[in-house]
């Protein structure tokens, strides 16, 4: 028997998407013990009766709790039912992962001392390589961002956008969520996701956890999984959502004055993009803080 491992796939009307991730399950996983749990985020498609005819248990939240919510849950069944693992692995339902992939993650957390997270390259659904590792949130990273833009902020940005880094394995700050594997040690040290973030910037606030707590998140290119996107679908008050959280996250680190100035920097951003009419509607809620409460967030 390999090592125990559990999936958790947190889902919200993703039944066009699961078929794809279920059958690519067995073929990823050679040699792992897997149990995997579903937990449905009120979904009103058929996601229940495509995880239950999978054979897979789903955990009905009775709500649109959020992903780090869902997360939370799945961890909280498989400790009651499974109890230790030796690594967990999130998955997005609108993942396709490629086969031995999830092997891979597994194998690579002992590749190196402190490696708590491994996660893999991702391809986007028309096959290009998805920019999905990042450096930790800074003023300085915002600001080039919203100068130069993002293709051209380089090594001076946010996203690491150098073909090179993409190849070969290595440590980063934090990754994109569609696909994390991460250690049961370290799981149990660093606890829970923080589910005060419903969607976005909860990886963000983990990856920081993991580091704080002198685990490492490392990048492993020979894993691969293809990621379509939209899982959780995609609006405007989404987008702004996204960019209210950059600021929540960056809040909870700095002082008023400094967090000001990443606010101011980032309605800049969007601002100076107003013939896209999503970025325009970001900029006016980001520069309207007592519109932030009218955003999607958990519901029961």
């Amino acid at each position: 028997m390999g090592p125990r491992v559990g999936v958790v796939i947190v889902t919200f009307n993703s039944a066009r998407h699961l078929p794809g991730l279920f059958a690519s399950l067995d073929a990823a996983a050679p040699g792992l013990d897997l149990t995997c749990v579903v937990v449905d985020n009120d979904s009103t498609d058929q996601t229940l009766t495509i995880a239950e005819a999978a054979g897979f248990p789903a955990i009905v939240t009775g709500g649109n709790l959020g992903f780090a919510a869902g997360l939370n849950a799945g961890r909280a069944h498989l400790a009651r039912t499974v109890g230790p693992v030796e690594a967990l692995a999130f998955l997005n339902p609108d993942l396709v992962l490629t086969p031995g992939s999830l092997t891979r993650l597994v194998t690579a957390l002992a590749d190196g001392p402190g490696i708590g997270v491994v996660v893999p390259r991702i391809r986007r659904g028309d096959g290009l390589r998805d920019q999905s590792l990042h450096r930790e949130p800074s003023l300085p990273r915002a600001v080039a961002d919203a100068v130069l833009g993002g293709q051209f902020a380089g090594r001076w940005g946010t996203t690491v956008r150098d073909d090179a880094a993409y190849e070969r394995a290595g440590d980063v700050d934090w990754a994109s969520g569609a696909a994390w594997v991460v250690s049961g040690r370290c799981d149990a040290d660093v606890g829970d996701w923080d589910e005060s973030f419903f969607l976005y910037s909860e990886e963000v606030d983990y990856a920081r956890r993991v580091r704080e707590r002198g685990w490492r998140v490392r990048f492993l290119p020979d894993a691969e999984v293809v990621h379509e996107g939209g899982g959780s679908g995609r609006s405007e008050a989404l987008e702004a959502l996204q960019a209210v959280n950059k600021v929540r996250d960056y809040g909870r680190r700095h002082n008023r004055a400094t967090t000001l100035a990443y606010r101011a920097v980032l309605v800049a951003h969007h601002a100076a993009r107003v013939h896209h009419p999503t970025s325009r509607h970001v900029a006016q809620v980001l520069a309207r803080r007592h519109t932030w409460s009218s955003l999607p967030r958990a519901t029961r």
